[in-house]
């Protein structure tokens, strides 16, 4: 898929979907606790690929001081965060590589479960424009879903076999739905490539197992050269 078709379709299932997504979204995630290690003590944090806005409302509970920016792609899902979070700043991205920030702005980037809906020419993208935005040595914390496991792996087989590539439309729900996002499968030796390309030294980088059997994530601490 082109990048423009993998936009829209992400945007079209984050719009339509974003009640029932908000809604699983609610509950307190283990992961913010890995996350709060890396915050500075002062300065503006950046959340790439915000949602419903979760990681502001965890900001606020841990009484940081860090001044908040969310970006999505979603308008849907902008509305649900600023109505949870009264005060902060979402601004809903047209491409995932126009950040309307100015160079050099933030100390810390969060972006959690964003980049596995990106293929590689998107992420590299991203990531040249996070670095835009980041201050020189500030600290890009990333989950990306490890999609290497058989819950979704049957999902990318119809393509991987038929030479279309490491990417799925990958159920969410109520099947009966039918509501599909785009995912792509990174391994971890790809996503490390591609960081340390685009100008990222990785600080830390790690897998966190998820309960339930869902898998692992990718934990990664980048910094900004």
């Amino acid at each position: 898929m082109h990048p423009s078709e993998i936009r829209d379709q992400l945007r079209n299932f984050y719009n339509s979907s974003a009640q029932s997504f908000s809604l699983s979204r609610k509950n307190y995630w283990i992961e913010f606790e890995l996350i709060k290690e890396y915050f500075p003590v002062s300065g503006k944090l950046l959340d790439y690929g915000c949602g419903n806005g979760r990681l502001a409302r965890f900001l606020s509970e841990c009484q940081s001081s860090l001044q908040y920016q969310g970006v999505d792609i979603s308008t849907e899902l902008i509305k649900f965060a600023q109505n949870d979070n009264p005060g902060k700043n979402f601004f809903v991205l047209a491409k995932e590589n126009k950040l309307p920030f100015a160079n050099n702005e933030f100390e810390i980037v969060c972006s959690v479960a964003v980049f596995h809906h990106f293929n590689p020419e998107m992420l590299a993208g991203a990531l040249k424009e996070i670095s835009r935005v980041l201050k020189k040595d500030g600290i890009l914390v990333c989950l990306v879903w490890r999609l290497w496991n058989w819950k979704y792996l049957k999902y990318f087989l119809v393509n991987f076999f038929s030479m279309k590539g490491r990417w799925a439309l990958i159920p969410f729900g109520d099947k009966r739905l039918n509501q599909k996002r785009f995912c792509y499968l990174w391994t971890g030796m790809d996503l490390k490539r591609i960081f340390s390309k685009t100008g990222f030294k990785i600080i830390k980088k790690s897998t966190i197992s998820r309960l339930k059997g869902n898998g692992a994530n990718y934990f990664f601490v980048l910094k900004n050269f």
